[in-house]
């Protein structure tokens, strides 16, 4: 039997596929060390039948026994076919590991830490033996992937040294001409007391006191501290935009030490699989390095990347992501950008990809703006975020709160579909975010830039039921000084190409969201009383035509009610 027929023999047994494959992986290595079957039972989980288990020893000899790029093949897919279950915290895409390949180059001193890096680690080491480059290779990980990894180094002979610390904490080799570094996301590091004070200290914190540490943030200050030679980081995209708590300490280092080349995103699926957030590359030079420029690269352009069944991205074959860092710009590229030092410090030390690449859409809005007077969002209006108000039984008051899905297609607010019954104190709480006429709403988490306006006929102020914004939204309410009309306000926020912007300026993992410094200094045009009195015109057409449509469609519903054979179905209150 081949190796693929006994896979689907076992399959037929009460062991996940899973199981199968971690069983098999386990039983090659220890009988590559020489260990005979006995030693190797413990993978048959002490419950399958001998047939089983028998099963499971022929493959391991027939998997040992392949040529070593049938072997990685084999291996390769038992572990994909498993990826979104039992290995998807480790085991990256196959053409994404073989691009960080790429990026790593020629390195006769290598080091991989996490479990994502894990098969890079592989691949890399294969590569060195096939073609008999010798070279030191190191893997600081957690223990249940350095086991896996010492199974699979036994199973192709492969010499890789294995770290018995924590990946942040190093010990052994001091210097690497490369690293790997690839940190689980979403890790908080406050409770992981071995982080050396030395790497804290690079994030602003001394003496143990400190809040929430992101484990992204920690292999970006070891890197900067440790990392001697050029590293590969793997971050969120939520990583380079938060501005509270030691994330954007840990980004201003990064661009303060010149070692930062490049940053390239990746698109959901692009290496991760398992994982619907958008992550990127940061790409360190050797220590001693000052770079004047950070290139921005991204590599979901369709140059780089397609789409597959549903929507799904994938590298496109041919690309090689190791010369984008250094090739020549001419500067009318969509897919890249070199962004100097000082425009990121005015940036706020963001590092999201769109930030920089949004060149249509800010060359627009420059031009527009260099037209008229222009004010900063927060000069023209209050801005108030809403607080949370939560569902109380008995409740004398009604709050109807506003969701972005309230915004209707005509750009202002209808009936909010969300009601919360609250108490006075709650009611009072509510006070300022009670919505009123000309109210402008923007979502700034979530369905980010949406924009509506609330219309004449809201509630009044006073009245037992009131509108409220939710969390999403923040309320924009015209002070007045500049006379700027909410709904001329609400057109420009409502612009194909200003909503473009807006999304360039959101940044998170799971949920994107415009920080309020980017919101309140969001510069905003002030056109003349002429035009805003156009704008005016314009837009009651504009609801006029609305109307219209609306009452179209509602002759278009009677008019199918009154044919067969709807008239017959429906009851004479219908």
């Amino acid at each position: 039997m081949t190796f693929h027929e006994i896979l689907n023999n076992l399959r037929g047994s009460s062991l996940s596929s899973g199981q199968i494959a971690t069983a098999i992986i386990e039983t090659a290595a220890n009988l590559s060390k020489g260990e005979d079957w006995n030693d190797t039972a413990s993978v048959a989980y002490g419950h399958e039948q001998p047939s089983s288990s028998a099963l499971i020893q022929i493959a391991a000899k027939a998997l040992l026994d392949a040529p070593l790029d049938l072997q990685l093949s084999d291996v390769s897919a038992m572990l994909d076919a498993n990826a979104s279950r039992d290995f998807g915290e480790f085991w990256i895409r196959q053409d994404a590991a073989q691009e960080l390949l790429g990026l790593l180059g020629n390195a006769q001193c290598a080091r991989f830490s996490y479990p994502a890096s894990l098969r890079p680690a592989l691949l890399f080491a294969i590569d060195r033996k096939t073609h008999a480059q010798p070279t030191f290779i190191e893997y600081a990980g957690w223990e249940h992937d350095t086991r896996i990894l010492g199974h699979l180094a036994a199973i192709f002979d492969l010499d890789i040294k294995f770290s018995k610390s924590n990946p942040w904490t190093r010990s052994g080799q001091p210097f690497f001409d490369v690293e790997l570094i690839m940190p689980p996301f979403g890790f908080d590091m406050s409770r992981a007391g071995d982080v050396p004070e030395s790497t804290l200290s690079h994030l602003g914190i001394f003496g143990g006191r400190h809040g929430r540490i992101s484990s992204e943030s920690v292999a970006i200050a070891d890197a900067l501290q440790n990392a001697r030679g050029r590293a590969v980081l793997t971050v969120t995209e939520g990583a380079l935009f938060r501005a509270v708590g030691v994330e954007a300490i840990a980004r201003e280092e990064l661009v303060h030490s010149g070692r930062l080349q490049a940053v390239m995103g990746i698109g959901p699926s692009m290496m991760f699989q398992n994982t619907s957030i958008n992550t990127a590359l940061l790409l360190l030079s050797p220590k001693g390095t000052s770079h004047a420029a950070i290139r921005f690269v991204n590599l979901t352009d369709e140059q780089f990347a397609s789409r597959r069944e549903r929507g799904r991205l994938e590298i496109r074959k041919g690309v090689a992501w190791s010369q984008l860092p250094a090739i020549e710009l001419t500067g009318t590229e969509a897919f890249a950008r070199d962004i100097d030092l000082h425009s990121i410090k005015e940036e706020g030390y963001t590092l999201t990809i769109d930030r920089y690449l949004d060149r249509h859409a800010r060359d627009a809005i420059a031009q527009l703006l260099a037209k008229s007077e222009v004010a900063e969002l927060s000069e023209l209006v209050e801005m108030i975020r809403p607080a949370a108000l939560t569902q109380q039984e008995g409740g004398e008051y009604i709050v109807l709160e506003a969701a972005p899905a309230d915004i209707a297609e005509n750009g202002n607010v209808s009936d909010p579909s969300r009601t919360i019954s609250v108490d006075r104190v709650q009611f009072r709480k509510a006070a300022n975010q009670v919505l009123r006429p000309g109210d402008v709403l923007i979502a700034f988490k979530g369905a980010v830039g949406k924009v509506g306006i609330v219309p004449d006929d809201v509630p009044a102020e006073g009245s037992s039921t009131i509108w409220a914004a939710g969390q999403s939204l923040m309320i924009l309410r015209l002070k007045g000084r500049h006379k700027l009309s909410p709904h001329v306000l609400c057109e420009y926020l409502s612009d194909e190409v200003v909503q473009e912007h807006l999304k360039s300026l959101a940044g998170g993992s799971a949920i994107q969201t415009i920080a309020m410094k980017d919101l309140k200094s969001l510069a905003i045009p002030l056109p003349d009383k002429e035009t805003q009195a156009k704008v005016a015109a314009a837009v009651a057409e504009r609801q006029a035509l609305y109307r219209q449509i609306e009452q179209l469609k509602a002759q278009i519903v009677m008019a199918r009610r009154s044919n067969w054979p709807h008239a017959e179905l429906r009851s004479p209150e219908d």
